[in-house]
Order: C-alpha cells, then sequence, then structure tokens
C-alpha cells in the first residue's frame, strides 16, 4: 500500500501565494523607483546643466561670480557623490527575491 497525498494542489497554492506576494513588492518597488527617477533626473542631470548655464550666463554680464576652482570641485566631488548616493539608496529599495 502506497501512503502519501497528491502535492501538486498544495504546491500550486503556495506558488501562488508567492508569486502574488512577488508582485505587490515588485509593483511597491516600482512606484518607489519612479520617485527616485525624478529626484535623480533633477539632481544628477538637469541641477548641474542649469546651474553652468546660469553661471555662464552671469559671468558674462557680470564678471566672473564662482572661482573656477569651485566649479571644478563641485563637478567633480559633489555631483558625483550626489549620483552615487542615489543609486546606493536604490539598490538597498531593491525587494529581496
Amino acid at each position: 500500500m502506497r501512503i502519501g497525498a497528491n502535492l501538486s494542489s498544495s504546491l500550486s497554492i503556495i506558488a501562488e501565494d508567492v508569486n502574488f506576494d512577488m508582485r505587490m513588492k515588485l509593483k511597491e518597488y516600482s512606484e518607489k523607483l519612479n520617485a527616485f527617477i525624478m529626484i535623480y533626473t533633477f539632481l544628477a542631470i538637469l541641477g548641474p546643466v542649469i546651474l553652468l548655464t546660469m553661471l555662464l550666463a552671469a559671468s558674462v554680464v557680470i564678471g566672473d561670480l564662482v572661482p573656477g576652482d569651485l566649479i571644478l570641485v563641485l563637478y567633480s566631488v559633489f555631483f558625483p557623490m550626489i549620483i552615487v548616493f542615489l543609486g546606493v539608496t536604490i539598490k538597498k529599495l531593491e525587494p529581496k527575491i
């Protein structure tokens, strides 16, 4: 005599639950990611471009407002640090699989 049960229905229910949980986690992650992409776009792309454009336009009219060394530090240290910080933050928000 064989003793046992049909496990396919139990495994199917468990798989559906896990699938639903993963879909919900991915949906929440995509909503959070959308907000971070907006922040990233402004801080990492638009911010440096707008700042440099404003500084160039003002320096044509008024003269040197900001020393070149400060601009170099901003574009080689500060803005890359923002990008790395946002990347690490986004990586930490990823759902665990």
